[in-house]
């Protein structure tokens, strides 16, 4: 049986809340953008749930950190590529916090190069020697040094 609507049935719904409290938010892009960014779909990332997005009236926002790790998750885009259309975003929508987006950006591209950087030999070979057993630690130092057994 088909539900007939009345004016006592309808629930007023409040319209969401718009937290523009802090203004550095309208540097961030929304999903749609952050999506043209990486070079996925937006749907792409609306339907993921772990995504800390700030609210900024109807929209959700993704901080410029946000955008850079999924840059390295979904790996389309260069890195470097996607921390200059943030910073492009943040000169042209909100122009007096471009300054700290990109030490926020410079800041996590130093740390991944940090993260990213091959290890020194005495180290990998320390590592190789404590994983490994020692048949094929020694295959691997052979290898790594050029030397033959």
């Amino acid at each position: 049986m088909p539900k007939t609507v009345t004016r006592q049935s309808i629930v007023p719904v409040a319209p969401r809340a718009v937290d523009r409290s802090d203004p550095r938010v309208a540097a961030y892009p929304t999903l749609r953008q952050a999506a043209a960014m990486l070079g996925v779909t937006a749907s792409s990332l609306s339907r993921r749930r772990d995504l800390p997005a700030e609210p900024f009236g109807r929209e959700r926002r993704l901080r410029p950190s946000t955008v850079m790790e999924l840059a390295g998750y979904y790996r389309r885009r260069n890195e470097y590529e996607v921390a200059g259309s943030l910073l492009d975003y943040a000169l042209k929508h909100a122009p007096s916090y471009a300054e700290e987006i990109e030490r926020e950006l410079d800041e996590y591209l130093q740390a991944t190069d940090d993260r990213d950087a091959p290890l020194a030999a005495d180290d990998f070979l320390a590592s190789a020697r404590r994983h490994l057993p020692a048949d094929l630690y020694e295959q691997v130092a052979a290898a790594y040094t050029g030397s033959s057994h």
